[in-house]
């Protein structure tokens, strides 16, 4: 799709937080871009903002420091996870769990043990 190549250059600039996966739908849904650039840029999203907590913690344990998720009080650690899903959501089981003092587990790990293996470390 290179005639529409131009139009994508409204992203430079765009947060991908919350609101993202819209504001690509009013500015590339339908004639407006192409569906399969567009498919794959809403799919994006979450993904980037959900890896960034795995992504701070290699950054931590390479540099000797800390796991920040541990160190770090349940409502700082997992703040930017609020409403992203319906585990995070405001009344959902993990968010309540973390802020009850809850281990700060990842819900993998959970469902892991739900099933009675060992999550990988």
């Amino acid at each position: 799709c290179p005639s529409i190549e131009q139009h994508y250059d409204k992203l430079v600039g765009l947060s991908i937080a919350r609101g993202f996966t819209n504001t690509v739908r009013e500015l590339f849904g339908g004639p407006r871009g192409c569906s399969h650039t567009t498919a794959l840029l809403q799919a994006m999203a979450p993904i980037a903002m959900q890896s960034t907590k795995s992504l701070e913690c290699i950054e931590a344990e390479r540099a000797g420091e800390p796991n920040p998720i541990i160190v770090r009080p349940p409502s700082e650690s997992w703040k930017t996870l609020t409403n992203t899903c319906h585990v995070w959501a405001d009344d959902g089981p993990r968010k309540a769990e973390v802020e009850r003092g809850g281990v700060q587990t990842i819900p993998v790990d959970i469902r892991l043990q739900q099933l009675g293996r060992r999550p990988t470390t």
